[in-house]
């Protein structure tokens, strides 16, 4: 079966002559609340190997906003290229960024990835690496992220976890997100920085 072709209205009066090409907008909106997410993800195979330490990574970052009629929208949204505009300190409309989406109905959550933030950065230093038999390896890590924004932020360090794994120590509280991820949200003080250890055993 294949995937089934969408509709949309578009919301004013158009017309097209014949053999031609239009660009028309399909929606918009003002006042729409953002949530704007700071991340920084690990990879599955950090845990069954052996890693030099990873020095000044950049944090990616994503907005997030709830598809809903009392956050202005609350409309089916196609799937396409979204842009991001953000106003200068002279109210001019600058682009941000964009992210290509998917169908979106109403009611649901929008997540857009906006790029890498130049001033929030981590370092991810592997501590130590035991291989306790063929099918279980523990590893410990020290992640460092630093904020050089004049205000404070939040970073989720998201670590896609293999197989059957168990968390041995930790400096900071995770949220098992699903069967094979853990996220530490981490505060980040203004011109400061925050350190996450901890140690895990993964049996494949």
């Amino acid at each position: 079966m294949g995937i089934r072709d969408r509709l949309y209205t578009i919301p004013r009066r158009t017309t097209i002559k014949q053999n031609q090409s239009k660009q028309v907008a399909l929606l918009s909106g003002s006042g729409v609340q953002c949530e704007k997410i700071y991340e920084f993800r690990g990879m599955v195979d950090f845990y069954s190997n052996r890693f030099p330490p990873m020095k000044d990574q950049h944090v990616d970052v994503f907005l997030k906003f709830q598809n809903k009629e009392e956050n202005s929208l609350g409309i089916p949204i196609p799937a396409g290229i979204m842009r991001i505009y953000q106003e200068d300190s002279e109210g001019m409309l600058q682009f941000a960024g964009e992210d290509r989406v998917d169908h979106t109905p109403k009611d649901e959550e929008i997540r857009l990835r906006m790029g890498k933030a130049f001033d929030v950065v981590a370092d991810r230093i592997q501590k130590d690496y035991k291989k306790v038999s063929d099918r279980v390896h523990e590893a410990e890590f020290e992640i460092i992220v630093r904020n050089h924004k004049e205000q404070d932020v939040v970073v989720d360090i998201v670590e896609p976890m293999p197989a059957d794994w168990s968390v041995l120590s930790k400096s900071h509280d995770f949220v098992k997100k699903d069967a094979h991820t853990a996220v530490f949200s981490v505060p980040v003080p203004k011109d400061g920085e925050a350190t996450v250890t901890y140690r895990v055993r993964v049996r494949y």
